[in-house]
């Protein structure tokens, strides 16, 4: 651009002053040692040249009128206008406090008492007392359903045992119950079931309490293999007992539901985002001279290590999670979208329990006319970077993959886009272990820094120019980009079901994130379909 090209010729003019003046000192000095070294001429021998002191004198004088002359040449006007953010300081700001993230779980979500009737009790009684329970720390244990392991889980099975047919009917009562939660918390969601499903329960562990020895040490339900959107439905039968809730981080303020009683056929659940922030415990002695039975309900699956939060503009629209690998990031890949047209709609909340972030956002922002000087650009990096220390603070073991702006088709938004993408890769490098930047958003721009055509779209919904969005080749690269990232996190390169190999899911990496292929191979590409 004109302004660095000015920079560049005041840098070159510095430069060749700087030399001239050192060479004329240094001639300066030789030209004194060689005169002190002859004898002493009169007047008469040198009747048409100057002492050597005049001479000196007019070599000082001709220094000082070409420092002058430049000076004098220098430019006094600014370069020519140009429509990036015009230079100002380069030093960032004085840092602001750092943004303490507030989360709004709460230690249970309630406790719904008869929620079984007294004849589905007793037979599920009955079938608890013939069946053979493992002798764990306080309690032992009995498990249905998909396999669910924990610390201090003595159970080693890997397959599912399907459920009795005695608990099918408080299976389903409880599925109805996890939709109309999940649901409540997603009303978006709900237009869309099919798209969106609610995650249903699969597993059953059972304990069994004996008298008042037994207990439940003080643990929370943060398995990574919980699916994160979930509840955790816990079912009582027989004797009562008082289960004790406490903070893992204890915060001021903050108010909570320290106890519960949990009485004969009753149901209380929490959310899979609260045990990241409270325990549960019962107590020597809670229960009485008899014995209780609580079922735990949970969603699991191992797939859940794997489960990925995107958090993007209308870019990421058309990026899709599910189980079809033509159309979604498939079954080995499952999560959730959640929509933030600009920086500050990020929610740092809705990443909790989740093992992966992705975060694609900015653009909005960046294309602000109020937006017209470095600090502005800077400014909105700086507190991109505050939403994901505030998404580290309520989820510490996740990774955070972080999308550079994608370019755009207008050469004067890309200036800016380019700045913030450089601000950002250097404030991520920073963030230490966990944090990282999607690589291969190169490919997206002409060699002029312009948005690709054949991955963005030529018109908006309005039948104006789109500058700025991707079409569905473009998304499903989006798409190829992302997993390719998350899955050379989590495996490093290496498909542990072959051994080494270069592969995703039996697909080649350069198939998932590679230049475009010929149109005829388009459907064939991994990732995202749409």
């Amino acid at each position: 651009c004109m302004e660095s090209e000015f920079k560049q010729l005041s840098d070159r003019c510095n430069q060749m002053f700087h030399d001239v003046s050192k060479n004329v000192a240094k001639l300066e000095t030789e030209i004194t040692k060689f005169v002190s070294s002859q004898p002493l001429a009169t007047s008469s021998d040198l009747p048409n040249t100057e002492t050597h002191s005049v001479l000196l004198q007019r070599i000082s004088d001709q220094l000082e009128a070409i420092s002058q002359n430049q000076a004098n040449t220098a430019p006094t006007t600014q370069p020519p206008s140009h429509p990036v953010p015009p230079v100002d300081t380069f030093q960032d700001p004085p840092p602001s406090p750092p943004t303490i993230a507030q989360h709004h779980q709460k230690s249970t979500g309630g406790i719904i008492h008869e929620f079984i009737n007294e004849n589905t009790s007793t037979s599920i009684i009955d079938l608890l007392q013939a069946s053979d329970f493992k002798s764990e720390n306080g309690r032992s244990t009995l498990s249905f359903g998909e396999p669910y392991t924990y610390t201090g889980s003595k159970s080693n099975r890997s397959t599912a045992i399907p459920f009795p047919d005695v608990l099918q009917p408080v299976v389903d009562k409880i599925n109805q119950l996890q939709k109309d939660i999940f649901y409540a918390d997603h009303p978006d969601m709900k237009k869309n079931e099919a798209r969106h499903p609610a995650p249903l329960v699969n597993s059953c562990l059972v304990n069994r309490f004996t008298g008042p020895d037994s207990f439940l040490p003080s643990h929370s339900d943060n398995e990574i293999t919980i699916h994160p959107e979930s509840s955790i439905f816990t079912l009582s039968l027989g004797e009562s007992a008082s289960v004790n809730f406490s903070e893992i981080h204890p915060e001021p303020n903050l108010v909570y539901d320290t106890e519960l009683t949990s009485d004969h056929r009753s149901l209380y659940h929490m959310t899979r985002k609260s045990q990241d922030f409270f325990r549960h415990a019962i107590d020597k002695g809670s229960i009485a001279n008899g014995t209780r039975f609580s079922l735990t309900f949970r969603c699991v699956s191992w797939k859940n290590r794997n489960s990925t939060c995107i958090i993007g503009d209308s870019n990421t629209g058309m990026l899709n999670f599910g189980v079809n690998k033509r159309s979604t990031f498939g079954e080995l890949m499952p999560g959730q979208k959640y929509w933030a047209p600009c920086i500050k709609d990020i929610t740092p909340e809705s990443c909790i329990s989740y093992s992966n972030v992705v975060i694609l956002c900015g653009i909005n922002d960046i294309k602000k006319a109020e937006v017209n000087r470095h600090d502005d650009v800077r400014n909105l990096a700086n507190s991109l970077i505050d939403k994901i220390k505030q998404i580290k603070q309520l989820n510490s073991k996740c990774y955070v993959s972080v999308c550079p702006l994608l370019p755009t088709k207008s050469r004067e938004l890309n200036h800016k886009v380019n700045f913030f993408n450089c601000v950002l890769a250097s404030k991520v490098a920073s963030l230490g272990p966990g944090v990282q930047c999607v690589e291969g958003f190169h490919g997206f721009a002409e060699h002029d820094g312009t948005l690709v055509d054949h991955l963005s779209k030529t018109l908006d919904r309005y039948g104006g120019l789109d500058i700025l969005h991707l079409n569905p080749y473009g998304a499903r690269v989006l798409a190829g980009l992302i997993k390719r990232c998350i899955f050379f996190r989590l495996n490093k390169g290496v498909d542990r079901r072959r051994g080494p190999s270069n592969r995703v899911n039996g697909r080649l990496y350069s198939s998932v994130s590679g230049g475009l292929p010929p149109a005829s191979q388009w459907g064939s590409r991994d990732g995202c379909q749409v």
